[in-house]
């Protein structure tokens, strides 16, 4: 009579481990999936304003080279500088970021982001009723 007892308490308590293990294996896929969505906003807004900085060095009558513009405003937001075509406006500015994981090391393709900023010109059309 214990016996049977005894192999369907094993059970349960077989069961209740796998059970956390899967909400765990969870919690860290869902943490993951966060830090990847933060840091593509975080990328998207590095590419746009690295975009902004070569327009506006490629512009404006200063001796800073665009690229170099470009590479700077990256380096502060703490992103790489993947390309910069900053010879004709509008410029067009691709940087990547890493994606803090809490899983360890995962493949390239999970936790590197990119993004493409785009910038240009606008000119001004002149007092208004000329």
């Amino acid at each position: 009579m214990g016996g049977t007892r005894d192999r369907e308490g094993g059970q349960a308590l077989l069961g209740a481990a796998v059970g956390l293990f899967a909400a765990l294996v969870l919690v860290a896929v869902a943490v993951h999936v966060a830090a990847l969505l933060v840091t593509r906003a975080r990328a998207s807004t590095a590419a746009d304003h690295a975009a902004l900085a070569a327009a506006t060095a490629l512009a404006g009558p200063g001796a800073t080279d665009p690229t170099t513009a470009a590479s700077q405003v990256t380096s502060a937001l703490d992103a790489r500088l993947v390309s910069c075509d900053c010879a004709t406006v509008p410029v067009q500015v691709t940087v990547e970021l890493d994606v803090p994981s809490p899983l360890g090391r995962l493949p390239d393709a999970i936790t590197t982001v990119r993004a493409t900023g785009h910038a240009g010109l606008v000119t001004s059309p002149g007092p208004r009723g000329s």
